[in-house]
């Protein structure tokens, strides 16, 4: 009954030296093995065969387990500092990103139509062709409005001569002020009708207003069109217009001037750099929100109007303190990071200290309080460390060229 049972005493031998179960463990585990006499004494209470076995290996499970729980503990106690991976604290550009939805407008749109009912007689124009301002698009039938030109404009001729006449003469004297007068309201008289049919004429040739990509065309040569009549589509889609609301508590970022990227929701990541142009000067009082205009670039004709953008509007850029996401262990409310330094016998040693964070961007995180620059962090590791546990680095994760810009710890998104 005093013997330990072989399966304990193999189990027991095969822990290493700094996992042994101490004596006292050996007697706990024994007095499982050996239950008290009042246990096999009492009929009602006694255990179904096999039930004491099967109690014995579950206690001797949970404390080996238990003692494996220690076994970092005590191997680092026995080997010596910890290996972490170390990095510096370094300064990196930030920018605060407020997120929105936006929609690109062209920058001009218009639709061509017609202002008389006449019939077309040609076409300058194909689907999608570039135009520029002035060209000649569309031409109607002319034909009696450029003879009744010609026709006014030999009545305004006429008219010259008798004023000049009448002029010669008048400063002879030898014509009234009334008949000088009369000649002089006919040849006004003249060049107005001249100026009349030159605007119906004209009249019966469209040209572009400004530059742009032309549309569809809804027409053919040898159609009559009416007034009102679409022909085709002309925007300008050199520069857009990019229209979003934000919340109206981000007013105080918002200036004309400020910068924003553009994204096409499943355009890849390549983003579209611009600026914001204007603000509205009224603010919804349903969603709180106010609409906001920017202009986009679309030099290589990529986007188009109607497209469904995500915006981000960037303000206060500054140069701040940054260290790796992996250095920061929080606890409830409050984070902290370990600071390899030399301790009292001159070897590495991890000094906990708390820190407040900022902005956050591709892997890194922006410390506004409890770091100076060029100060060393532990990046990988620091979960197993306790404050004052000596370190030892493997390698350290050198800073690269920091990005343009920064994800904020809170972003205000519509």
């Amino acid at each position: 009954m005093n013997q330990t049972d072989p399966a304990v005493t193999r189990t027991l031998a095969r822990l290493p030296a700094p996992l042994r179960i101490p004596r006292t463990a050996r007697t706990v585990i024994e007095s499982v093995e050996r239950p008290p006499s009042v246990l096999r004494r009492a009929p009602p209470w006694r255990p179904r065969r096999g039930a004491v076995s099967r109690l014995r290996s579950a206690w001797l499970a949970l404390t080996v387990l238990g003692l494996y729980a220690l076994a970092p503990a005590a191997l680092a106690q026995q080997n010596g500092p910890m290996t972490v991976i170390t990095a510096p604290a370094t300064e990196r550009d930030f920018v605060d990103r407020i997120e929105a939805l936006g929609t690109l407008q062209a920058n001009e749109l218009i639709d061509i139509t017609a202002l008389i009912t006449e019939r077309v007689t040609a076409i300058h124009f194909d689907d999608g062709d570039a135009v520029a301002r002035g060209q000649i698009l569309v031409e109607f039938s002319r034909g009696q409005e450029e003879a009744l030109l010609a026709q006014t404009r030999a009545v305004r001729d006429e008219a010259e001569d008798e004023f000049r006449r009448a002029e010669t003469l008048e400063g002879r004297g030898a014509v009234s002020q009334s008949e000088f007068a009369l000649r002089r309201r006919e040849r006004a008289v003249a060049e107005a009708r001249v100026a009349e049919m030159e605007a119906r004429v004209s009249d019966r040739i469209l040209r572009a207003p400004f530059d742009g990509i032309i549309g569809l065309r809804q027409i053919s040569a040898g159609a009559t069109v009416s007034p009102g009549d679409v022909i085709a589509r002309l925007v300008d889609t050199q520069t857009l217009k990019l229209d979003f609301s934000v919340p109206a508590s981000v007013l105080g970022a918002l200036e004309p001037g400020a910068q924003i990227e553009a994204r096409l929701r499943g355009g890849g990541d390549r983003p579209v750099q611009g600026s914001v142009a204007s603000i509205d000067s009224v603010i919804d009082p349903v969603t709180r929100s106010v609409l906001v205009r920017a202009h986009v670039p679309n030099e290589d004709d990529r986007l188009r109007p109607g497209q469904l953008v995500r915006v981000d509007l960037l303000s206060n850029a500054r140069t701040a303190i940054a260290v790796p996401e992996g250095a920061l262990i929080p606890e409830g409310a409050r984070t902290f990071v370990y600071v390899a330094e030399p301790g009292e016998t001159g070897a590495l040693a991890a000094i906990r200290r708390e820190v407040r964070v900022g902005a956050r961007r591709a892997g890194h995180v922006e410390i506004l309080e409890g770091l100076e620059s060029a100060e060393t962090v532990i990046a990988e590791g620091a979960l197993r460390l306790r404050p004052g546990a000596l370190v030892r680095p493997v390698s350290s994760i050198q800073d690269s060229a920091p990005a343009p810009v920064a994800q904020p710890a809170t972003e205000a998104s519509r």
